[in-house]
């Protein structure tokens, strides 16, 4: 995965800095640094926001060196910019089943719960 050399990468050429790119996608500069060292993976949402910021594809922006190979091609299409907010939208509701399911290990298995780190 390219993600966090890419927002590097993509906001100096863009002459961003830390903390205006993290105001654009409701993060702190400190958050900022930690994507671009690698530290954290930002969520899907923040992913998305930035594909928006920088006009490149989510695809682009994760899986593809852009300051070697550039991306891959034209700006995303309507199409495909509806196909990445579907994407967040499935991300949602995967995030929220995966709580219940979570909720229910902790209410029926509390030592499950504990041993797979569940709070």
């Amino acid at each position: 995965m390219y993600l966090e050399q890419n927002i590097r990468f993509l906001r100096k050429s863009n002459g961003i800095n830390q903390t205006d790119l993290g105001k654009r996608v409701g993060k702190s500069k400190e958050v900022i640094s930690t994507y671009e060292r690698g530290k954290i993976q930002p969520p899907i949402d923040v992913v998305f926001e930035l594909s928006k910021v920088f006009q490149v594809s989510m695809e682009d922006l994760l899986m593809r060196d852009i300051e070697t190979h550039g991306t891959s091609g034209t700006p995303p299409s309507e199409e495909e910019r509806i196909s990445d907010e579907r994407i967040m939208q499935i991300n949602k509701l995967l995030e929220q089943r995966v709580q219940t399911l979570e909720r229910e290990i902790r209410r029926n298995n509390p030592d499950l719960a504990d041993e797979l780190g569940i709070d």
